[in-house]
């Protein structure tokens, strides 16, 4: 599909019935191997001074990731290695817990399903509520390594991941 195309037609609030899998959410980052357009986005893109010492820190190029996705869509909990998230345009809504808190969770469900079914029982399943913050653009969040999150688009956004 186009980028014209998806920008275009399918960025808008994400219903809150459509199950995860089934959202178009663009976030790669072999894009920057496939085309010339996505090499020039990476290829002009400045990297957080955080996250650049954190990569020089390590003797090692970070790992970049471009994403667009619509407002209401997002990832569901999950864990990887540290990591810089940094909102372009619009915000991101990023939920965390340490690796010892694992949160119950169905996978094919989106965040904002999480969110509505789940909310009532965090007091009682993980004894807290997660960690919880926007980000909006120019702002960079650092998540930990092994730290469960999810994410939630507040408003239709684009944004860089960087793995140090």
């Amino acid at each position: 599909m186009p980028l014209a195309e998806y920008v275009g037609n399918w960025l808008s609030p994400q219903p809150l019935s459509l199950r995860a899998i089934d959202a178009l959410y663009l976030f790669d980052s072999s894009l920057a191997g496939v085309a010339e357009t996505w090499r020039a986005v990476y290829n002009a893109y400045e990297m957080h001074a955080a996250a650049t010492r954190a990569a020089r820190d390590l003797h090692r190029e970070p790992a970049l990731s471009f994403g667009i996705a619509p407002a209401g869509s997002g990832v569901q909990w999950h864990v990887h290695g540290a990591a810089f998230g940094e909102a372009l345009h619009g915000r991101k809504r990023w939920l965390l817990y340490p690796p010892e808190a694992k949160p119950a969770f169905e996978p094919y469900n989106t965040t904002a399903q999480w969110l509505a079914h789940e909310g009532d029982k965090l007091p009682r399943a993980l004894k807290e509520a997660p960690l919880d913050c926007t980000v909006g653009p120019g702002e960079l969040i650092y998540v930990p390594n092994m730290w469960w999150h999810a994410t939630l688009n507040v408003d239709d956004c684009v944004f860089v991941s960087a793995f140090p």
